[in-house]
């Protein structure tokens, strides 16, 4: 715990943004964390991977009108 202290602080917005959505949203809900038009940074796509790594969302690369979207998708959590 001691080592999240000021971490989400170092978070650019995008970030934060897909934060608060993996544990805000409800189940089933998309959010669009990137695009190759506007590009990608290296740092979003490992947050979202480390987010589907952890079971809170899945990944998906759409097809859209010009390059691709990056959707996460929220999933259903299962408590232990």
């Amino acid at each position: 715990m001691r080592d999240m202290v000021g971490v989400r602080e170092r978070l650019s917005a995008k970030e934060k943004e897909l934060l608060d959505f993996t544990y805000d949203a409800e189940v089933g809900a998309s959010y669009v964390y990137a695009t190759s038009e506007s590009g990608k940074t290296t740092s979003i796509m490992k947050l979202a991977l480390d987010c589907y790594e952890c079971g809170l969302i899945h990944l998906v690369q759409k097809r859209a009108e010009h390059g691709f979207v990056y959707l996460a998708i929220k999933r259903k959590v299962r408590r232990l």
